[in-house]
């Protein structure tokens, strides 16, 4: 598959020209790269399997901005917008929306260029899971009954939106989103994973009726401002709002924002935070191994380190030290294992 994105100037932004050809079924190959234009930064993480490729985007844009895609093969896209809106479009896809916590699965038949138009604002982000055709056509043959209806579809040959403006996230297809995202931590099981939660995504948006909003007896109104809590939250998981705080931001009561918020999300306010917050301090213990755990604690919202180590070990199993010499030894054994197979 080749997938690339440009802006108005044809400066190229994003590449993936490797991203179904791995050597083995288990190897994958993983890019970070950040770069700025004159309307605004995009910082990128490029995720490639065998037959799949996840592409994670945060920007900044001072103005509204078009980009352009140039793609050479049959693919399907599942696509969420974290935070910010874009418009999609295509020869047959006309102006699809995606707002702030939709989401949407697109077919594209490689033969047209397609322009998203981001809507200005800081740290916005959204994340791409690209599948090969030949993936879903083996994924047919295992389970027809599922994917029959969306394989005759695409036999015509015509780029389409399953959901016209894309549908509202549940919190299980934001996390499965998150967890694919997230899937290169997991080392040399990481493309049997992503097997498994790609089907699971499937699973998901074609068991998801249009219209979700009453799922969990909340209102699509009430269920918006509960989107709303959940940002507020990991924009602010250091210092967060009371809940008082939370529910006069978002314009309802504390009872409704406490009963509505477990409702969605299966959990309270604040064990979500919790979990963010430890999340969070998963990320820097394996990636910014400069920092100590009292730092890590402090950036992840605790005053103090004794009260981070006992909920991080609550949760994972582990003290914050030893879960992260862990974590080191299963990069380096899989390094090893790569530089074998070389």
């Amino acid at each position: 598959m080749t997938y690339k994105m440009f802006d108005q100037d044809l400066k190229e932004i994003l590449t993936s020209e490797k991203a179904y050809h791995q050597r083995e079924a288990h190897s994958f190959s993983t890019n970070k790269k950040t770069t700025t234009a004159r309307y605004g930064k995009f910082k990128i993480k490029e995720t490639s399997y065998k037959e799949v490729y996840i592409g994670s985007c945060e920007y900044s844009v001072r103005q509204d901005t078009e980009l352009y895609s140039s793609i050479r093969d049959e693919m399907i896209c599942f696509s969420i917008m974290n935070k910010g809106r874009a418009q999609f479009s295509c020869e047959s896809i006309e102006s699809c929306r995606l707002e702030q916590h939709t989401c949407n699965l697109f077919y594209l038949n490689g033969a047209n260029t397609t322009r998203a138009l981001l809507q200005k604002g800081c740290n916005n982000e959204v994340v791409d899971i690209i599948i090969s055709k030949n993936h879903l056509l083996e994924l047919t043959a295992r389970y027809p009954a599922i994917f029959g209806a969306l394989c005759n579809r695409i036999e015509k040959k015509q780029s389409f939106a399953v959901f016209k403006n894309g549908i509202l996230a549940t919190p299980e297809i934001a996390q499965t989103f998150n967890q694919i995202k997230e899937s290169n931590l997991l080392g040399n099981t990481a493309a049997l994973y992503v097997e498994a939660k790609v089907q699971e995504l499937f699973a998901l948006f074609l068991g998801t009726p249009s219209v979700t909003c009453n799922r969990h007896g909340v209102s699509c109104a009430l269920r918006k401002k509960m989107y709303e809590v959940k940002q507020l939250l990991e924009e602010c998981y250091q210092t967060p709002p009371s809940l008082a705080q939370l529910a006069q931001q978002v314009g309802t009561s504390e009872t409704s924002l406490k009963t509505c918020f477990k409702k969605i999300f299966g959990q309270t306010v604040y064990s979500y935070l919790v979990d963010y917050r430890l999340n969070k301090a998963v990320q820097l213990l394996k990636n910014r191994t400069e920092l100590n755990i009292s730092e890590i604690a402090f950036l992840t919202g605790y005053e103090h380190a004794p009260h981070f180590c006992t909920a991080f070990k609550r949760k994972f199993g582990y003290p914050p030290k030893t879960y992260r010499n862990i974590a080191s030894r299963q990069a380096i054994e899989m390094d090893c294992a790569i530089y074998r197979d070389e």
